[in-house]
């Protein structure tokens, strides 16, 4: 082994390739060299296949070392890394730890471990231990970040009584069905409890950020100060009021109305039961597919609306929209702005003339597109209720013609093709038609065709 002083100030160290390094379940990987900075040491040994780590590569000046994806069952002693501050062990098949006293930071995910030393517990700043079976009976007194996904006994952690200065919390994928937090949780600012069992989620006078997706959450109480708020997947049917929230992401909920978020530039609330959208003074982007929308309030910011899959018969767009999509709409009437900027719009075929005619001088693009599957399921739910019977061929066929033509227009094709008893039908079907028949709109740039 020979060590070599480069230009950068760095010291290069080369191991031979015949370094007795054993390989645990894959074939040896030969350490080619390690390098070290004088004023923040560093060693990095991950993917190694290492069942122990070469003394000959230790030094005492090493500050962080990454041991990571190996099959290490020990470590060296502390007394050959006195100032250990980064240690990453993720993926071995450690069951104990030494007590490296100097420690800040430990991630020791995905390993056999049941406990980490008292010393450890009560001076780490930044903790992982996801996919562990590790409980802190004594205080993580000085944590400020604490990693714990997919740990089934992380329920007791989250009492939070002994975290006095945890900042942020990552438990999601770890069965936890309640929350509960001490009174002495002041400094907390991030929470992510996605992937669990919880039904409710308390205040907390500091946090900023709170995700919770994939939960069974039927109430949040509000936490003043909260930024940042993802609840999709969920139970809610309402959302706390939340005056200084700039995202909030609440889809696939239960959710009927939505309050006005004075500071919110992004909203999502698809999929829901939503019937009206109120005013947001500030909101850039709104998606709110899937609802039951009959109208949406002033949104003099907007630049993005996605309307799609609601019940918007007439709408006046916000003047500052630029991408906008109202398929899947009984829509009859739309109000355009002026084209000034480049415009993106997706609109069921119904208000498709209309538009053209108005706008045709700026339009640069029409794609159409038919939702098939939906439409079909829509025109055998009418055929099946007509007020008299209807052989299932000739629904079928019916449904086949709107399914198979090339042309978006087909009035006068489907009231040629239908039998004269059955025409009465044709306008119940061609509305349907032109609901689920979507197109897409390109506009030129800054061009006012009003």
């Amino acid at each position: 082994m020979s060590a070599d002083l480069c230009d950068d100030g760095l010291i290069s160290i080369s191991v031979p390739r015949d370094f007795p390094v054993r390989a645990a379940k894959y074939q040896e990987s030969p350490i080619d060299a390690s390098r070290y900075n004088a004023q923040h040491s560093q060693l990095n040994l991950e993917y190694r296949g290492l069942r122990h780590v070469p003394r000959q590569l230790l030094t005492n000046t090493i500050i962080s070392l990454h041991l990571d994806h190996n099959a290490l069952t020990t470590l060296p002693p502390p007394d050959q890394l006195p100032v250990l501050e980064y240690l990453c062990l993720d993926h071995n098949r450690l069951v104990t730890i030494p007590d490296y006293r100097s420690l800040k930071q430990l991630s020791i995910r995905d390993n056999p471990l049941t406990q980490i030393p008292v010393s450890i517990a009560q001076t780490v700043v930044i903790l992982d231990v996801s996919n562990t079976q590790i409980q802190f009976p004594q205080p993580l007194s000085k944590c400020q970040q604490l990693t714990a996904e997919r740990c089934r006994w992380i329920d007791d952690v989250l009492r939070f009584s002994h975290m006095p200065e945890i900042a942020i919390i990552n438990c999601s994928d770890s069965h936890i069905a309640t929350i509960s937090p001490s009174a002495k949780m002041i400094c907390l600012e991030e929470l992510m409890i996605s992937d669990n069992h919880v039904k409710h989620v308390p205040a907390f006078g500091s946090l900023l950020r709170l995700i919770a997706t994939r939960n069974r959450i039927r109430q949040i109480d509000p936490s003043p100060l909260l930024d940042y708020l993802d609840v999709c997947h969920n139970r809610l049917a309402d959302l706390p009021l939340l005056p200084h929230a700039t995202s909030i992401y609440a889809s696939c909920n239960r959710l009927r109305s939505i309050a006005t978020y004075p500071l919110a530039k992004v909203i999502d609330v698809s999929d829901n039961q939503i019937t009206q959208l109120a005013d947001q003074p500030r909101v850039v982007e709104m998606l709110a597919n899937h609802n039951r929308l009959i109208s949406i309030g002033r949104m003099p910011r907007a630049k993005q609306l996605d309307l799609a899959s609601n019940q918007i018969v007439t709408l006046r767009v916000p003047h500052l929209v630029s991408n906008l999509d109202l398929s899947e709409n009984p829509l009859t009437h739309l109000d355009l702005p002026s084209i000034e900027h480049r415009y993106a719009l997706q609109i069921p075929l119904s208000v498709y003339p209309s538009v053209y005619r108005q706008y045709r001088a700026s339009i640069t693009q029409v794609l159409f597109h038919i939702s098939s599957e939906l439409m079909a399921d829509h025109m055998r739910r009418i055929l099946a209720t007509a007020g008299y019977p209807l052989p299932a061929q000739t629904a079928d066929a019916m449904v086949e013609i709107f399914q198979t033509s090339d042309s978006p227009f087909l009035q006068p094709e489907i009231r040629q093709a239908l039998p004269k008893q059955h025409r009465s039908l044709a306008t119940q079907l061609i509305s349907v038609y032109e609901r689920y028949t979507t197109a897409a709109i390109s506009f030129h740039e800054k061009n006012d065709c009003q």
